[in-house]
């Protein structure tokens, strides 16, 4: 990883308007279905690895080339999420949060 005098660099991370309203959506359907506990889990885990190292994290779509900015998705169980992670600055952006699979109902 990335070090500024001897820290660890930590990205900074944002989620789009779209990203926000999706991530409530899966934590109403998380709660009403039963799996809000393996919602928070991979959240948090995604989030905190999106902090230290997003290069390493998931697999990248594509190249924003004039923004700088490389497309990136990951999928941890019950989640997909999809990012962009500046090529210059310690910045990552969420643009979609989804279900890895859509939750069974009864």
């Amino acid at each position: 990883m990335p070090e500024s005098n001897g820290t660890p660099l930590r990205f900074s991370v944002g989620l789009t308007g779209l990203a926000r309203e999706q991530l409530r959506l899966v934590g109403r359907q998380g709660i009403y279905n039963g799996t809000i506990e393996a919602v928070r889990d991979a959240y948090r885990q995604i989030f905190s690895r999106l902090q230290n190292n997003p290069r390493e994290l998931g697999e990248p779509l594509y190249e924003l080339r004039k923004m700088k900015v490389q497309v990136r998705r990951v999928g941890l169980n019950p989640l997909y999420v999809e990012f962009g992670v500046h090529n210059q600055n310690p910045i990552v952006i969420i643009r979609h949060i989804g279900w890895l699979a859509l939750p069974e109902t009864e």
